[in-house]
């Protein structure tokens, strides 16, 4: 029993430092670009803003479960936050950190699949919806800059605004959409299905949670927002208007949602540098570099939650309430 123990700590600390190496070895930071970056200060004020970042991203998915009747603490909600951010390392696209979230939350505290995965799923359109939002803010200060000075972002600005209206839609059909009733107690296909559906149709009919989970997004996209300021403002000495990072940078975390790469690495390169280059007329040229910072030190809190993995122990069981009762 202790050898199987130390053997599965060995390969879950084997597997962290692999990845560790082959981000590196791969250059898939381009540590090259943040030579003016890399000091004590300045890691430690990029590195606590993007934790108060995480933090809000956190308390967002909690209040979602605790609206499920699911209930975590903060401790908790935090460590498998991270350990859902390790693992976006791991998975193109990010979505392998959300389905760990979901399969811990289901084995160590006691969640239903239908409410541990339908939490994770809506959660990251809420974020994706905030973040289209954001965008649409941008387009609309910059509207007359982008229609007259720089008519390749056009077909941007149409393609958010389709975006908009795909995830509306979706919500739409979430909140209305009813699966028979006679699937409730089916122990296949069907009633996994139902399950699932209701737990989500859940968050989108209560109109109180939508705009919540809005308002914690919001927050954290100021954060983000904030640190891409600093770092090209002051890091990096190329001046650039709030209203440009209202556009530019939704966009390029929505480009970088598509599941490619791990976490985005590389993908969110091509995307900012393209971005800030192109809508500044050429006089940014540190579009990649503050998303590799910005990756970078994700990538260190995914390390908090990678020591997380490692130490992880069985935990007691939360309570749920009657609703999970149900959905069990």
């Amino acid at each position: 029993m202790i050898l199987k123990k130390h053997g599965m700590t060995f390969l879950k600390f084997s597997f962290a430092v692999g990845l560790v190496s082959w981000l590196v070895l791969t250059d898939r930071f381009r540590l090259s670009e943040l030579k003016s970056f890399l000091k004590p200060k300045n890691i430690i004020i990029g590195f606590s803003l993007l934790g108060v970042h995480l933090f809000i991203v956190s308390e967002r998915w909690r209040f979602l479960l605790s609206t499920q009747g699911q209930a975590l603490k903060r401790i908790q909600s935090w460590r498998l936050t991270l350990k859902g951010l390790f693992f976006n390392f791991a998975v193109p696209g990010g979505v392998g950190g959300d389905v760990m979230k979901a399969f811990y939350l289901q084995k160590d505290h006691s969640a239903s699949r239908a409410v541990a995965y339908s939490s994770v799923l809506i959660d990251r359109v809420f974020g994706l919806y905030t973040l289209v939002i954001l965008a649409l803010i941008g387009i609309l200060i910059e509207m007359q800059y982008l229609t007259l000075k720089i008519p390749i972002l056009n077909s941007l600005l149409l393609w958010v605004v389709l975006v908009f209206l795909a995830l509306s839609a979706g919500l739409i059909f979430i909140a209305k959409f009813q699966i028979p009733l006679r699937f409730k107690d089916d122990l296949g296909i069907k009633g996994k299905i139902f399950r699932f559906s209701d737990a989500c149709s859940l968050y989108v009919k209560q109109p109180t949670t939508l705009i919540k989970s809005i308002g914690y997004t919001l927050a954290a996209q100021l954060i983000t927002l904030y640190f891409f300021s600093w770092f090209l403002n002051d890091i990096m000495s190329e001046p650039v208007s709030w209203p440009t990072l209202f556009f530019i940078v939704p966009l390029g975390f929505i480009l970088m949602a598509i599941p490619l790469t791990p976490a985005g690495v590389g993908v969110g390169q091509a995307a900012f540098y393209f971005l800030f280059h192109t809508f500044s007329n050429k006089t940014i040229q540190s579009g990649s570099a503050v998303i590799t910072a910005f990756q970078l030190l994700l990538f260190a809190w995914g390390l908090v939650g990678a020591c997380y993995y490692l130490t992880r122990k069985n935990q007691s069981p939360l309570e749920a309430d009657s609703y999970q009762a149900q959905v069990l």
